[in-house]
């Protein structure tokens, strides 16, 4: 009788745990063009379409194949697409990510937030960070907050997202983490 009422939590434990896993591994992104016009989004096998901000939820974790057109219409009324952005997007677990096609045709993301929930990273989110707690300069809590703006955190995550090798990663924010103290 025991045996079975231990393998039964076991079990429940077992699919919470699980569960738990498999929803926190789902993310959202919202995108938009420069100039918040009509847009289509090829993204997961699927064609999303807004007027001006197009959002996708329950992405699961990895890189993805994304694939942005304006639309338009002619003078006639007919309803044509051009292609403005063809590219990947790391998506990482339980965030909620925006982001925007720039006039260039690049995919600039604006913001990442860990969906509901404490995060811990530098500059992100509410947890013990530089944006949410005084926005002063120093510590609180273990953690360094208040040597970057947020544009230019922005800027610097993407700038590290955009190099493929581990170490040129870390040069580069060292480097530019370097020039900001």
């Amino acid at each position: 009788m025991e045996g079975q009422t231990m393998k039964r939590n076991i079990l429940f434990l077992a699919f919470a745990l699980l569960s738990f896993t498999l929803y926190a591994n789902f993310s959202n992104l919202s995108i938009r063009l420069y100039n918040n016009s009509e847009l289509e989004v090829v993204m997961l096998g699927k064609v999303y379409t807004s007027d001006r901000v197009c959002v996708i939820n329950n992405i699961k974790a990895g890189n993805h194949r994304i694939q942005v057109y304006s639309v338009g219409y002619r003078a006639n009324g007919i309803r044509y697409t051009q292609m403005i952005y063809t590219g990947n997007i790391n998506i990482l677990p339980n965030k909620s990510i925006e982001a925007l096609v720039t006039q260039n045709r690049r995919l600039q993301i604006l913001s990442e937030r860990t969906i509901g929930g404490y995060n811990n990273n530098y500059g992100r989110n509410h947890g013990n960070n530089w944006r949410y707690n005084g926005g002063g300069q120093g510590r609180q809590g273990g953690n360094r907050y208040g040597g970057i703006n947020e544009r230019d955190y922005n800027n610097l995550l993407a700038l590290i997202q955009r190099e493929s090798l581990d170490f040129k990663k870390m040069t580069t924010a060292k480097t530019s983490l370097a020039e900001t103290e």
